[in-house]
């Protein structure tokens, strides 16, 4: 799932194979770009398994802010992100916004209290 707008590219296997062996700085960046989404996928498979899904989403919405930018995201794509409910997601955010950890304007989350939030990932 995309939350900005993305292109993709889509090589066939013999071009991206030549290309790889004939530039070793595409290999590098092909094996360093591998790393990380391996990386970031041992994450979220570790807070599917340790965290709840209060720290879940705390934890998720502070990720985004600091990307710095305006995210529009339903309810529906919190949930899928976090691996929970829009119900759930709902609850939370109403909860999160009553204490004034966050903001939550039509699609957009806005993080009021990053230190208050961070509390609420717990492992």
């Amino acid at each position: 799932m995309a939350i900005i707008p993305t292109t993709a590219l889509q090589i066939e296997r013999d071009g991206a194979l030549r290309v790889l062996r004939r530039n070793p700085e595409a290999s590098r960046f092909m094996f360093e770009r591998l790393s990380r989404t391996i990386r970031t996928l041992e994450v979220k498979a570790e807070d599917l398994a340790f965290l709840d899904v209060t720290s879940r989403l705390a934890k998720y919405l502070l990720e985004i802010a600091k990307t710095g930018l305006p995210l529009p995201l339903t309810q529906d794509d919190l949930a899928a992100a976090i691996g929970s409910t829009r119900m759930t997601v709902n609850k939370l955010l109403a909860d999160f916004e009553k204490r004034g950890l966050i903001d939550v304007e039509r699609r957009n989350v806005r993080v009021i209290d990053e230190a208050l939030l961070l509390r609420e990932v717990r492992p």
